[in-house]
């Protein structure tokens, strides 16, 4: 869903802001639920949005809340929730670039503290994960690795599934799409 797809359905304003979230196509709004932010948190953000203008400067205000939030975990020594709260202000951040018009500076940066932010979370909100670089051209691109379950001697190798990301989408997305195929020990 582009922002072409998203005017079109809502106009670039819309009347009620409390609209946006029942008005957003139904695979945006799973896509949103899926990647485990809140409901609440996405509803309140979502009625900030008045046009698609202001779509970016929302998602960062609520990633900014969630890092102030991070901040109170830390002082606080709770670990497990400041990381969650770092996680979460990485997928505002993401959700922020998706529908940025004309300003590449704001998704250069956008997607620049989300796999930042990811990295820095996911030892405490996705430990099994492994960090991989992966060779490419001249270069290498990062990835993460999941494996189902602990891997033991003796058992038949499993399958590989590849998640790639597109255009609007991050690596760091795509493992909240994982856990349907760990769990059919894929």
């Amino acid at each position: 869903v582009g922002v072409g797809e998203i005017s079109k359905g809502l106009g670039l304003s819309i009347r009620k802001a409390d609209q946006w979230f029942t008005a957003l196509p139904a695979s945006l709004k799973a896509r949103f639920l899926a990647l485990g932010l809140p409901p609440e948190a996405i509803e309140a953000t979502l009625r900030e949005v008045r046009s698609t203008a202001d779509w970016p400067h929302a998602w960062i205000r609520t990633a900014q809340r969630y890092l102030g939030d991070f901040r109170r975990q830390t002082s606080a020594s709770d670990e497990a929730a400041a990381a969650q709260a770092r996680y979460s202000a990485a997928l505002c951040y993401h959700i922020a670039q998706i529908y940025v018009q004309d300003d590449a500076r704001t998704v250069r940066l956008c997607r620049a503290a989300t796999a930042s932010l990811f990295a820095q979370a996911q030892p405490y909100v996705a430990p099994t994960l492994q960090r991989l670089e992966l060779p490419w051209r001249a270069g290498a691109l990062p990835a993460y690795l999941a494996m189902p379950g602990e891997r033991q001697t003796g058992r038949p190798p499993v399958a590989l599934v590849t998640l790639l990301n597109g255009a609007s989408t991050a690596k760091e997305e795509t493992i909240a799409w994982a856990a349907p195929f760990l769990a059919a020990n894929l």
